[in-house]
C-alpha cells in the first residue's frame, strides 16, 4: 500500500497545483516530475503551487529530489508557493526553499485561505 497520493493538476495555462497527502517515502520516484516537466515551456514561466497541508512528511532523499528538480528547473519557473501544514513539513519545505536556490520566487504560507488566495488571484 502507498503511503502517500500526489495530485497535479492545471489550474491555469502557466499555473499547476502540487498536492501531496500523506507521507511521501519515494514510491512515486520520478513521476511526478515527468509530470511536471510536462508543463515546462521555454520563455513562459510556470507558477507552481505545492497544498502540503495534508502531508505529513517525505523523507530527506524525497525533499532533495524537490530541491535539485526545483534548482534545475529555476529559470523555467516563476512563483513557487507551498502551503504547510505541520511543524515538520513547515521544516522540510524551508529546507527545500534553501537547497532549491529559488531566493525570493518562493512563498511559504500556514494559512490555507492565504494560499487559497494566491492560487487563485
Amino acid at each position: 500500500a502507498r503511503s502517500c497520493c500526489v495530485a497535479i493538476s492545471r489550474i491555469a495555462e502557466r499555473r499547476v497545483l502540487v498536492r501531496l497527502l500523506g507521507q511521501d517515502y519515494g514510491e512515486l520516484g520520478l513521476e511526478p516530475f515527468r509530470e511536471l516537466e510536462k508543463s515546462l515551456v521555454e520563455g513562459a514561466p510556470l507558477d507552481l503551487f505545492f497544498d502540503l497541508y495534508s502531508a505529513t512528511g517525505a523523507t530527506m532523499d524525497v525533499s532533495s529530489s524537490w530541491a535539485l528538480w526545483l534548482r534545475r528547473h529555476r529559470d523555467r519557473l516563476g512563483r513557487v508557493s507551498m502551503l504547510t501544514g505541520s511543524t515538520f513539513v513547515s521544516l522540510s519545505a524551508k529546507t527545500v526553499q534553501r537547497f532549491s536556490q529559488l531566493g525570493d520566487k518562493v512563498r511559504l504560507y500556514a494559512d490555507p485561505a492565504e494560499f487559497a488566495g494566491a492560487l487563485h488571484a
